[in-house]
């Protein structure tokens, strides 16, 4: 089983979201992940692929969990997964974020870190 992401699916969410993703799973600040891996750069597939390793099951479960409050279980069906996740949004009204039926447990969970991502519900301190 896939226990981390592959590098070219960090490309999935724009540099502004990728960089705040990474420095939750790396414990790295924003500026310093900013000065390291700055936009356009270079030698962006070896880093994304690098980066990509950082990126792991148990990470993506802490994050929807510190921001959704909710484990997200997967639901699996033909060996596939998908998850669905249950939050509050800013008027209070409960809505539920599904992942879709991905192949790994690692990519339905990337799935609801991109809606929480793009949604703004993760924010850095």
């Amino acid at each position: 089983m896939k226990q981390h992401l592959l590098g070219r699916q960090l490309k999935d969410i724009e540099y502004e979201h990728r960089i705040t993703l990474l420095s939750l799973v790396t414990g790295l600040t924003r500026e310093y992940l900013m000065d390291e891996y700055p936009r356009d750069c270079k030698n962006e597939e070896e880093s994304l692929l690098k980066y990509g390793y950082d990126v792991k099951v148990g990470e993506l479960i802490e994050i929807i969990q510190d921001y959704t409050g909710r484990f997200p279980a997967p639901s699996i069906k033909n060996n596939n997964y998908e998850v669905t996740v249950k939050l509050e949004d800013s008027n209070d009204s409960e809505i539920e974020i599904k992942s879709g039926v991905k192949e790994t447990y690692c990519d339905a969970l990337y799935e609801i870190v991109k809606f929480l991502l793009k949604n703004d519900y993760i924010e850095l301190a």
